[in-house]
């Protein structure tokens, strides 16, 4: 079945470039807001300012080193980001054949913003199991799945949470792609703002 995918990589895309750069630049702008009223301000608990701008370091070269690719699939199998490490910002590509897929679960997933589907895929790989993640968050997930579901047809691999068929159907109807993950980084610098407003309301 595998041999019938295209040669050409069907990708889940975590970020476009523009998301990626507006992204960072809502971290680097919440953490100089926080130096700056930590700096500012001299009453007592002011150093909470400067800790928050810390905080915003990590999520910041998070969205810089995360590869903006997560998974692609062709016709040899597929190649995905190991994220294992990425508490560390150690991020590894890898390889998989089709035959190497073990299990696939996938899950909807509730959030303030909204909701999204999540899928966990499992492969084999140098005798030991790893996991990757994709979600309707990225552009192309339906895209894979349907790859995913046509490369594994007829083989021994698990189908744990929602299935194939209603992950499609669901990713189909309620994947935002792009504009999901915006939607959230704006609900985060809503929130970013609102905590900057109740400091400045402190002075």
């Amino acid at each position: 079945m595998a041999a019938q995918l295209s040669s050409t990589p069907i990708e889940v895309r975590r970020y476009t470039p523009a998301l990626r750069v507006f992204s960072v630049g809502v971290w680097l702008a919440a953490g100089c807001f926080f130096a700056y009223l930590a700096h500012a301000n001299t009453s007592r608990g002011h150093e909470l300012g400067y800790l928050l701008a810390v905080l915003q370091i990590w999520p910041m070269l998070y969205t810089l080193r995360v590869p903006a690719v997560a998974a692609a699939a062709d016709a040899s199998g597929i190649t995905y980001t190991d994220a294992s490490l990425g508490l560390l910002l150690i991020f590894t590509t890898r390889q998989a054949a089709w035959i190497d897929v073990t299990e696939v679960h996938s899950k909807r997933v509730f959030t303030r913003a909204g909701s999204f589907l999540r899928t966990r895929i499992t492969v084999r790989d140098e005798g030991r199991a790893r996991k990757f993640f994709i979600s309707s968050r990225c552009s192309g997930y339906p895209e894979f799945l349907a790859a995913l579901r046509e490369a594994t047809a007829g083989l021994p691999v698990a189908t744990t949470g929602l299935g194939a068929d209603p992950i499609l159907r669901q990713a189909q109807v309620g994947a935002g792609g792009a504009r999901q993950v915006l939607r959230l980084v704006v609900v985060g610098a809503l929130g970013i703002l609102v905590l900057i407003l109740a400091l400045l309301n402190r002075r």
